[in-house]
């Protein structure tokens, strides 16, 4: 279940930064959503970005934990993987 709401909070972040797919996604960037929670993307080559993500939104235990980020951007499309340090393989 923390692993769906993890992932809802990434979907919503990135679908809702219309910014990230219209002006590309330089690297090193920064993204805040309206709830506060902090996308930094430090490598951006070929589709692939690195990043990190904090969520700081209230009502969830993951709350200031920086998680590692992963993903690709296509032309109408952000897909990002993170993984709790937690998280059982």
């Amino acid at each position: 279940m923390k692993k769906l709401l993890v992932f809802l909070l990434i979907a919503q972040f990135l679908f809702l930064s219309g910014e990230v797919l219209a002006q590309g996604l330089p690297a090193p960037s920064y993204w805040k959503n309206e709830r506060g929670s902090e996308l930094f993307i430090w490598s951006a080559s070929s589709g692939a970005i690195q990043g990190t993500f904090t969520n700081h939104a209230q009502g969830f235990a993951c709350q200031g934990i920086p998680y590692p980020a992963s993903g690709a951007v296509g032309q109408t499309a952000c897909i990002l993987w993170l993984r709790s340090p937690n998280a059982i393989p």
